[in-house]
């Protein structure tokens, strides 16, 4: 069962719904409430399970953070986990009649060990923290299957009353449990439920994990987790590549898959780690990179008739070569000046960068200042942010102007990056500047100069690109 957890309409800025990866219960949907400054994701106990919860209506995890966007990257991980809480209680219809067996007949000569063993069985406080109860509670019934069903029998047909109903119960919960309706072993999804709620992730990784154990869910829906082998992971992979995707889409989600089934090797939920060893290296489509502008699609792109805000967006990629969320997503306090050189500083905290190498010190030359105009505060794009405080928008806006000029599927906004790339070399720029101006290097620490080429020698050299077509 997939549990919507959209908050509000703020939250959910971009098309795409969450959903909590929970296939056993229809839990309560999670919310986002604000409480003394900072956000909770609270859950509504259902009301069978409140006396676990000391009679709580509620359950509220701290986010940790008073910001919107942050806290709803976090709603899923701890909205999972408070599920996971409730599924480690959550009565199960055979417990439940063994138990209401066990306070109403006492054993007799027919069964002097079996209910005790049973009663201490289902003792639920002794089995909170158990996510195995359930497969010790079926293993203990398997053992005395034919003793219990006879005692049950035997009631049904001498007792009366509570006596006679309880017996009856536990008879169709043994029935169910014969018929195979019962837990052999754990389910995909319900594993990696437990694997996402448990691992610190968010955003882009999180959005990934989740796409990735989607899509094998739907692929193999009633196969267990123990009955996945290698051929299902080779057939899964060779659908993703009859679907177009390339080679290295393909190894992401199945690392991502990989990564699912360690979890559930540390729980002991496998043996084997199915994953390992697989070989689908040809299987996909081989990488396929972008393609730079030439010198006259530039001059095309930007004599098009556009708002200033994308104007100053797109004269930021080509002068620059910089990734277009970093772009979309600058704020006036990353432009800086050092000695009299002013450059975007990239290596804020809470920037979102693709590596350790994108943070970096990206000079801004004379062409880019005389479109960027007078220091201002926040941010310098008003573009919508989506849950993942990134910004489709731009993309979208800029793509409509570069398939004004080209029809080339490899010629998108990522182009600009290759595009600077072979304009400074070919005006001689040293690969090691080039690669640290675009991001390609080891990146700068935070707040430290000289680690790379300086800030002056950076702007230096990216300087000896021309760009005509910004004021042709």
């Amino acid at each position: 069962m997939f549990v919507e957890l959209l908050a509000d309409a703020s939250f959910a800025m971009d098309t795409t719904k969450d959903t909590i990866l929970d296939t056993t219960q229809d839990y309560p949907e999670a919310t986002l409430v604000k409480a003394k400054g900072k956000w909770y994701v609270s859950v509504t106990v259902p009301i069978n399970l409140r006396p676990y919860f000391n009679d709580r209506c509620q359950i509220k995890r701290s986010t940790g953070t008073t910001d919107r966007i942050a806290a709803g990257q976090r709603l899923y991980g701890l909205a999972s986990a408070i599920y996971e809480e409730f599924n480690k209680v959550q009565p199960n219809p055979l417990r439940l009649a063994l138990q209401r067996l066990s306070e109403l007949h006492e054993p007799n000569d027919l069964l002097p060990k079996i209910l005790p063993s049973v009663a201490d069985n289902i003792n639920y406080d002794a089995h909170l923290s158990s996510d195995d109860s359930d497969w010790e509670l079926a293993a203990l019934v398997d053992g005395h299957m034919e003793a219990i069903s006879l005692h049950c029998q035997t009631l049904e047909r001498t007792a009366f009353g509570p006596d006679f109903d309880a017996a009856q119960a536990v008879l169709g919960e043994i029935k169910k449990h014969r018929d195979g309706e019962r837990p052999q072993t754990k389910k995909f999804m319900d594993v990696a439920s437990a694997y996402v709620g448990s691992a610190a992730m968010h955003g882009t990784r999180l959005s990934s994990i989740k796409k990735a154990i989607g899509e094998f869910d739907r692929t193999f829906p009633k196969v267990t987790l123990n009955e996945l082998t290698k051929v299902h992971f080779y057939e899964y992979a060779t659908i993703l590549a009859e679907d177009g995707m390339a080679k290295n889409t393909i190894k992401g989600r199945i690392a991502r898959l990989s990564s699912v089934f360690k979890f559930a090797e540390k729980k002991g939920h496998v043996v084997s780690n199915p994953t390992v060893g697989l070989d689908y290296s040809d299987l996909g489509r081989d990488v396929e990179h972008w393609v730079p502008f030439t010198k006259d699609q530039l001059y095309k792109i930007f004599q098009q008739p556009m708002k200033a805000r994308e104007r100053l967006l797109l004269t930021i990629l080509v002068t620059t070569g910089m990734r277009l969320d970093e772009a979309a997503l600058l704020e006036w306090q990353d432009v800086k000046d050092k000695d009299g050189i002013p450059y975007f500083d990239l290596t804020r905290a809470d920037l979102k960068i693709k590596n350790k190498g994108s943070k970096r010190f990206v000079p801004i030359v004379t062409d880019l200042q005389n479109v960027l105009g007078k220091e201002g505060s926040g941010r310098i794009f008003n573009y919508r942010l989506n849950a993942l405080g990134k910004t489709s928008d731009a993309s979208i806006i800029c793509m409509e102007h570069i398939r004004a000029v080209t029809a080339n599927p490899l010629q998108v906004n990522h182009s600009f990056r290759g595009t600077i790339k072979d304009l400074m070399r070919d005006e001689g720029v040293a690969k090691e500047v080039n690669d640290y101006i675009t991001g390609h290097g080891s990146g700068d620490a935070a707040g430290r100069y000289g680690v790379g080429p300086s800030v002056a020698v950076r702007y230096k050299q990216l300087s000896r690109v021309s760009h005509p077509w910004l004021t042709a």
